[in-house]
């Protein structure tokens, strides 16, 4: 007998992708019609399973060594609500995978289900913060 996942064990699942920077395991996990929101720039979305992926094969290829703590969960009939303590390896400029930065960001995630898969997630975080991390400093 084949038990479904919970939207629980299904939000979990993302958190272990995430952290293996593992795009076609986070995609399992999106229904086709999905709609990814960054609240730093909401009018924006990346909407449909393309645009879902483009996103996360740009948004990884800043990070490695990705290491995600979830902090806080909750959930009610059709939403998971995730805090998370993330911290990786920026690799991109001005730094490179030779010479990462470690680098560490808080994010809340919110996912909508329906059918078991998210429909809508909306991710929110301190860009700033990131930001006074990346800065290089003159006596460095």
């Amino acid at each position: 007998m084949t038990t479904n996942p919970t939207i629980l064990d299904v939000f979990h699942k993302q958190m272990a992708a995430y952290g293996e920077r593992n795009v076609e395991q986070l995609m399992t996990t999106f229904s086709e019609d999905c709609v990814l929101q960054d609240m730093a720039d909401p009018a924006a979305p990346f909407e449909g399973h393309a645009a879902a992926r483009g996103f996360l094969v740009d948004y990884f290829a800043d990070l490695a060594n990705v290491d995600v703590n979830i902090t806080k969960v909750a959930q009610n009939e059709d939403t998971v609500f995730g805090e998370l303590d993330v911290t990786a390896d920026w690799v991109s400029e001005p730094f490179s995978p030779e010479s990462p930065r470690r680098v560490n960001f808080k994010y809340v995630i919110v996912d909508t289900f329906r059918d078991g898969l998210v429909v809508h997630e909306r991710f929110y975080w301190d860009s700033e913060s990131l930001q006074k991390q990346l800065v290089v400093s003159e006596d460095a």
